[in-house]
């Protein structure tokens, strides 16, 4: 079977038989790192090792099922075969393929990818975390539209830790996934945009590429939304909490614990609580307060420079 498509994500390179316009386009390579193609793809294993509601793993196979999507079927950290069921859009099958199937692949080759928005401001990588629905990917995009900050990556950072000890945050997808509430707010028009989800008010914002080089981690905002008990503002985490916060925060925790990767999750969270500064940014969720919580981080990131 021909891989037609050929991406370039997270420092990796992936060869498609389908095509994924979310992702960086590059020249065939030699060989890819990761290849995506159709094929049969179990309903379930013979003797899986562990188990949670959609997903079974097996040694160095893991196996995702999404009712009313498909299959996919993810091994040894270099191939994902999908299945999709009949007359599902191409759209729902990425979603799923680039999100948790892409992301258990990632852990598959050692990588602890963290579930966060990443932008480049002032050269350094600053990471921007939290739950769903906390506000990662409208912040960066507000960013983005309105301070001319480059994003690197959309909702999963790959991360890299070097000999030094010094987290590299690596570019990702050229788009970003945001409700329609947000685009408005930004002066988008979702009607213009590509759905990210046929069911789904969700849609993918374009990106200016940035450059490929990764960038070095210095901060990482864990992000809540503020109310009547926690006004907005910007605080440390204490040391002893930020292990403990930053292994919440990587993404599909379930994943890495039901591969048998406890402890590396575990080495790689003390890792990056060292090299990186960690706060807790409690900012307005009305749009209209946006400048109000802009105007926070930047006071914030300027007393950080100096």
């Amino acid at each position: 079977m021909t891989l037609h498509h050929h991406y370039h994500v997270g420092g990796l390179t992936l060869a498609s038989t389908l095509e994924l316009p979310n992702l960086r386009a590059i020249a065939p390579p030699p060989a890819a790192d990761i290849t995506i193609a159709p094929g049969e793809v179990p309903e379930r294993f013979a003797n899986p090792t562990a188990s949670g509601p959609t997903y079974q793993i097996e040694g160095q196979r893991f196996l995702l099922n999404v009712p009313q999507v498909g299959r996919y079927l993810v091994e040894e950290g270099c191939r994902i075969t999908y299945q999709v069921v009949p007359a599902t859009p191409t759209a729902n099958l990425a979603l799923f393929l680039l999100g948790s199937a892409l992301g258990a692949c990632l852990m598959q080759r050692g990588l602890v990818p963290l579930h966060a928005s990443v932008v480049n401001l002032h050269g350094q990588a600053v990471a921007f975390t939290g739950p769903s629905g906390a506000g990662k990917s409208t912040l960066a995009a507000w960013l983005h539209h309105h301070h001319a900050a480059p994003v690197l990556c959309d909702d999963v950072a790959i991360l890299r830790i070097d000999q030094q000890g010094t987290p590299w945050a690596y570019p990702g997808a050229i788009r970003m996934k945001l409700w329609a509430d947000a685009l408005h707010a930004l002066g988008l028009d979702p009607a213009t945009l590509p759905k990210a989800h046929s069911e789904l008010e969700k849609y993918h914002a374009p990106i200016s590429e940035p450059p490929l080089e990764p960038l070095p981690l210095r901060r990482i905002y864990l992000l809540h939304r503020s109310d009547s008990a926690h006004p907005p503002g910007i605080h440390p985490v204490a040391a002893q909490q930020a292990v403990a916060l930053l292994r919440e925060q990587s993404y599909r925790p379930l994943f890495l614990s039901a591969m048998g990767l406890t402890k590396a999750h575990y080495l790689h969270c003390v890792a990056l609580a060292r090299a990186v500064t960690l706060h807790r940014f409690h900012r307005p969720i009305d749009h209209q307060q946006w400048p109000q919580g802009l105007a926070l981080l930047h006071a914030h990131l300027e007393q950080e420079r100096r």
